[in-house]
């Protein structure tokens, strides 16, 4: 079952969608405003729409997979893989829809915020739904890697296991392009692309979007895959994400993809040429058994600190009801972050 809601729907609605018979889907038109993004980026529209695929048979054992799609991409990219997914791993299926999805406009958020809104929806899923929930999972593709990747270091004790394809796992510049991270039509890098031109972040900015710098603070198993002939995003992405978690002792598996292009196709290995496959051939058992062993963020409600220079930190802090929210750069001997971090 397939339903289309709204982050300000009533939990009595919700039960109503919870108990609703398969295949059952909500017009388009109640499709109203979701819960309100962090009040501190005022210059997001407030609302973050969200699509969840329900199991046809939930149990106290259903779980919650986060499907995110790329840059540029929305919240039906993966609803083939959804539809499929729910009964096969036994997961409400929750695609957000993101600030800076439907379109590709600069200044583009690139992970920062848009990994709060995701984690934002993933708390009202979980408030709002008997889950268990030491069985959270995370899956991005491309721009959508790079988020999940935002939220694995965000939230590291709420996944049980993150799956990456292809991601964008650091913000390239113009250099690094020429060296070979990027393609050449993306002359400033991935900050070109999200700020125009050759322009790039101020370092905090820059690094507080970089789940490379941040890979000790994961807490869980991530599952990379890059294909080998990906000329959208280059190979350095994953195999350099993979060598930052190694290099801090996380558990981390990378598959390289080869033959296969930005979406896998092609690959040499026919269990590996689309995403779906990939995932369904080395990721089933951990989908199926993987659990993590305590609270997740939202209830823990303890401040996660991102280092990023000169003695600068953001921090993702958690309300009374263990909603996320992200402050920053302040020193890291402010406790209560910063008020506002200029970008509103």
């Amino acid at each position: 079952m397939t339903v289309l809601v709204s982050l300000m729907l009533t939990l009595i609605v919700c039960a109503a969608i919870w108990g609703a018979e398969t295949n059952q889907v909500l017009d388009d038109a109640v499709v109203g405003q979701p819960v309100a993004a962090d009040e501190f980026h005022q210059a997001f529209e407030g609302s973050i729409p969200i699509n969840l695929h329900f199991p046809d048979a939930p149990n106290e054992d259903t779980g919650l997979m986060v499907m995110l799609h790329g840059w540029g991409g929305d919240y039906h990219q993966y609803d083939a893989y959804c539809a499929d997914w729910r009964n096969r791993f036994n997961c409400v299926m929750l695609q957000v829809n993101y600030r800076g999805s439907s379109k590709a406009t600069q200044p583009y958020d690139f992970g920062k915020y848009q990994a709060i809104d995701v984690l934002r929806a993933m708390h009202w899923v979980l408030a709002n739904h008997p889950l268990n929930r030491q069985r959270v999972f995370g899956w991005g593709g491309s721009g959508g890697g790079n988020v999940i990747l935002q939220c694995g270091k965000m939230a590291p004790n709420t996944f049980a296991l993150i799956i990456e394809h292809a991601g964008i796992t650091h913000p390239t510049n113009a250099a690094e392009m020429q060296a070979g991270w990027d393609r050449p039509d993306r002359p400033g890098g991935w900050q070109g692309t999200a700020l125009g031109g050759t322009k790039e972040y101020p370092e905090a900015e820059r690094l507080v979007r970089d789940p490379i710098h941040h890979a000790a603070l994961f807490n869980t198993k991530v599952h990379i895959f890059h294909p080998d002939l990906d000329t959208t995003v280059g190979i350095q992405h994953g195999t350099q994400m993979a060598y930052a978690l190694r290099a801090a002792g996380k558990d981390v598996v990378f598959e390289i993809v080869e033959g296969g292009n930005h979406s896998s196709a092609g690959a040499l290995d026919p269990a590996e040429r689309d995403r779906k496959l990939c995932t369904e051939h080395y990721c089933t058992e951990d989908l199926l058994t993987r659990r993590t062993d305590g609270a997740t963020d939202f209830d823990r409600k303890t401040p996660v600190v991102l280092p990023v220079n000169r003695g600068l930190v953001f921090r993702v802090v958690f309300d009374e009801a263990g909603l996320p929210s992200l402050r920053g750069p302040a020193p890291v001997s402010d406790p209560n972050g910063a008020e506002h971090d200029g970008e509103g």
